[in-house]
């Protein structure tokens, strides 16, 4: 194994841990803004760099981003396709990365790419798809918690993890929707 710590018990505590951080830094952010609606909530994953973003999102920033977009662009974003597309990629959203957690070091992602570099590779990206596993499945659990429930939330929010290389709509096939 290219990360000697991983393993059930790792696994357990890191989801422990996140959900967590996602519930305290979540429980904050509302706070500071609670006059917001939100569309969506995402775990923005950097899992190469065992990295997770929170992420918040109301209609009313889409609405003007696309208004935007679409006036600099305008041969994009005409189809509904684009329009999801646009809808759910965090890095268009106004609460992309309000708050980040790191669950490997960084002296533990440099064994782990210099042992990709012995060749290692299907190990890896088999690690790769365990972390997205993990994301998936805690924030499926922090869509069943009280701080989740206290999101105000349009109607057909949706809640998700995505990784920096998978597309929206692989992402969008694990969702949360409320």
């Amino acid at each position: 194994m290219i990360w000697n710590k991983w393993n059930v018990e790792e696994k357990t505590k890191i989801q422990r841990q996140l959900l967590q951080f996602t519930c305290e830094k979540t429980a904050a952010f509302l706070a500071e803004h609670p006059s917001e609606t939100f569309y969506a909530f995402a775990y923005d994953c950097n899992t190469e760099y065992g990295q997770v973003s929170l992420c918040l999102n109301s209609e009313e920033f889409f609405q003007e981003g696309l208004s935007r977009s679409r006036a600099e662009f305008p041969e994009y974003y005409s189809s509904e396709e684009d329009i999801r597309e646009y809808r759910y990629n965090t890095g268009n959203w106004q609460y992309q990365c309000f708050d980040t957690f790191t669950f490997i070091e960084e002296d533990e992602i440099d064994h782990i790419h210099g042992q990709i570099d012995g060749g290692n590779i299907d190990e890896w990206f088999a690690l790769i798809g365990e972390f997205r596993a993990m994301c998936r499945e805690t924030v499926r659990e922090f869509a069943g918690s009280d701080v989740f429930a206290q999101i105000p939330k349009t109607a057909g929010f949706l809640t998700y993890a995505v990784d920096h290389e998978e597309s929206i709509e692989e992402a969008l096939q694990h969702a949360v929707s409320v």
